[in-house]
């Protein structure tokens, strides 16, 4: 079964900011490791939403390295047994919606608009919308689309 480990982001952190710039910041500074943001309200971290202060990321992780970051300000750990605490992939589901936009990088599909059935590539991502580019033999077209004018590939 997949688990989570928890980190709680350091206080100060920005919390307006769009989840795919945070998600594209921990993956520069940790690649290879997934990571999953519980409290987002249209594409940008929920500052209202107490889980906003909290990250997940996939296991195995080294917690040390966690800690000494300037974004991290701790790894939950048991009691205990001083290990990271973990939730469970059906536990974290019930606490994320997915985010209405991809990070920069990924590939969608138009589904509205004189561009409709083309794909493009997300560039720029903000709370309210996404720009992405569509390249023609040609020209290149730069569009800026809501959450509901394109479908993830």
């Amino acid at each position: 079964m997949r688990a989570w480990a928890i980190l709680q982001l350091r206080e100060g952190v920005d919390l307006s900011q769009p989840v795919a710039t945070l998600e594209h910041e921990f993956q520069l500074r940790w690649p290879g490791h997934a990571f999953r943001f519980p409290a987002v309200k249209q594409g940008c971290l929920d500052a209202e939403n107490p889980l906003s202060a909290y990250v997940f990321v996939e296991p195995p992780i080294d917690a040390a390295i966690f800690e000494r970051s300037a974004i991290i300000g701790a790894v939950l750990k048991d009691p205990s047994t001083r290990r990271p605490t973990y939730v469970t992939e059906q536990e974290l589901a019930v606490m994320m919606p997915l985010p209405p936009f991809p990070p920069p990088g990924s590939a969608i599909m138009v589904t509205a608009g004189d561009y409709t059935g083309l794909e493009a590539v997300v560039v720029e991502v903000n709370c309210a919308n996404c720009r992405v580019l569509i390249e023609l033999w040609s020209r290149q077209v730069v569009l800026t689309l809501a959450a509901n004018e394109f479908e993830r590939v």
